[in-house]
Order: C-alpha cells, then structure tokens, then sequence
C-alpha cells in the first residue's frame, strides 16, 4: 500500500458506499455495538435479509471488526461468500444474496468481546407490484436464542422467530430506506450517530447507527468532473493493531503526479468496483506501483479531497 506521507491525513466519521450497478437507491449505515456488559457469554449475531422478489436486493457487510471470539457461522437460504465465511476477522467484505424468502448469516461466539464494528449496505429495489416490502434486520441473541435486547411488542413492529431486531431497514426505494431501532421508526433525514437508548428498559447491550448515505440534493449540488488515472490504496490509522488492514482509503494518481484522496463514498465504491471486477491493486512503492487505471466522475471538496459519484477501472 502507499505510503501516507503522498498526503495529509483527515479521517471520516463513517464509512459510506455506493453499488457500481443501477439501484434506484441505496441505504448505508455504520453500526457499533457496546458487548461489554456481555463479555465472556456465549451468544449470536443474526443478519437477517427476507424479500418477497428473490434476486432482487442483497446486503454488503463491510470492515467487520470484534474483539470477541467467533466459532463456525451458519447460512439459511441464499449464497452468503466473503471473508465472515471464511472466519477472517477482521473481514473486509462479505455479500448476502436475496435468494430466497429468508436469507441469513448467523454470527456464533464462543463469547462476546467488548466490541463489534460494521458497515452495512443495503439495495433499495423496492416493490412496485403490491407485494410486501423487503427487509434487513440484525438480531443480537444469548445462547439460548433469546433476544439480548427487551422485546417491544406493544409498538407492533415487525417479530421474528428471534423476536423484535435489535434494528432493520426496510427497502422502500430511498436512500437509507426506512430504518427501525427498537422498534421506533427514525426519520430517515435525521444525520449523525443515533444512540440506541430506551430510558425505560434495561439494556444488556448498546449500539449506535451512524446513517452514511448521501442525499440526492448533496449530490447534485457541486459540479462534476470527471479525471482518469492510476488506482493508489493506503493504510490509515483505522488499521493500528490489526493484522489485515480493513480500513484502507484509496486515491488517485493524475498524469500532472498530483493525488487525490477519495472520499468515503469513493473508498467503498472503489473496493467494490474491484471485488466485482476481479481487480487487485498490489501492495505498491515507488518501485513496483499500482498499474489499475480509473476512471472516477465526482467533485473536488478541497485541493487533496475528491467526493467520488461513480468509478469504473479501465
């Protein structure tokens, strides 16, 4: 990867993503979850996807991070591949295909940490047949199978076999869809980390949900450009202590050697783009440097920062 002194570093608050592939919309969420108060217990982690239009949406896990020790996972319905399958913590990508009615990824620890860390990015293909809406929904469980967090079924939300999610996006076509937490619909305008809290329960367990999706009047409110040039991926800070970077930013190389540093919506797009391209940007020096060349359309936020609306590799 390249080294950080090509740039100045400025972290974001969250991750974002968007599908290289036509969507009418997309909702992405940066989602941590507080075990601490379960540390050492036995437990699941539910990711749930039900679609009455099989084929129609799917689920990207990115940058899945825990401190806590996992055991085999377990699949119902649809094709689940990527790194969680394969036991790699801490796990870059991971894809859930709406294959089936019900499509899920069951996480087993052999006990909780005091962390777990994702971003998630959901389709929003929504119905338009009359047919029910789909829906993502994470289930936090004991060893039991019971929920970690209180059942709300006065508020009538939707219940599974697991009982009420712990939250769940239904797609209804908009970016960021409809999300639920503990049952309470959020207003999908709402920015900034949403603390899940309920002054009237006693949690075993908290999470926040970051919405990281850009809005359609944020995206058409700069003009664009577009630039091409040589794919560059670096190490930031995210990855300090880990033994495989999941945090890695990317960049682009102009033909004048001037560099741009993607914004988050370019940082998961990028590495979706090169997931489904089956392209690999090696790890590079001045010696031996990345030779993928991109296309990338956007708008420059500063003289280093480039917000990044599609990219293809050439």
């Amino acid at each position: 990867m390249q080294s950080l002194r090509i740039i100045e570093l400025a972290l974001p608050l969250a991750f974002l993503l968007l599908p290289t592939y036509s969507v009418k919309a997309q909702s992405v969420y940066h989602v941590e979850v507080d075990t601490s108060a379960v540390k050492g217990s036995v437990g699941k982690m539910v990711l749930s996807l039900t679609t009455n239009r099989p084929l129609t949406n799917r689920v990207d896990v990115f940058n899945f991070t825990t401190d806590g020790k996992l055991s085999l996972p377990e699949t119902v319905g649809g094709l689940v591949a990527g790194d969680l399958i394969e036991s790699k913590i801490p796990s870059s990508f991971t894809r859930i295909a709406g294959r089936e009615f019900l499509n899920e990824l069951t996480l087993n620890f052999l006990s909780f940490g005091k962390k777990i860390s994702f971003s998630v990015n959901v389709s929003e293909s929504a119905a338009n047949d009359g047919r029910p809406l789909d829906q993502f929904a994470l289930y936090l469980l004991d060893e039991s199978g019971n929920p970690l967090i209180p059942l709300w079924p006065e508020r009538g939300n939707r219940q599974s076999r697991q009982g009420n999610p712990t939250f769940a996006i239904t797609i209804n076509g908009e970016r960021g869809g409809q999300l639920e937490i503990f049952g309470k619909t959020i207003d999908h305008r709402r920015k900034g980390k949403i603390e899940a809290e309920d002054r009237d329960r006693d949690l075993r367990v908290n999470f926040s949900v970051t919405p990281a999706w850009i809005s359609v009047e944020e995206e058409n409110s700069a003009p664009t450009v577009a630039l091409n040039g040589i794919l560059a991926e670096f190490c930031t800070r995210r990855c300090e202590g880990l033994p495989i970077c999941t945090g890695g930013e990317f960049g682009v190389t102009l033909a004048d050697e001037k560099f741009l540093r993607f914004d988050d919506v370019g940082n998961l797009k990028t590495r979706v783009t090169l997931i489904e391209s089956g392209k690999k940007v090696e790890d590079g020096d001045e010696d031996h440097p990345s030779t993928v060349r991109v296309r990338v359309i956007g708008s420059p936020v500063s003289e280093t920062i480039f917000r990044v609306r599609e990219v293809t590799v050439e």
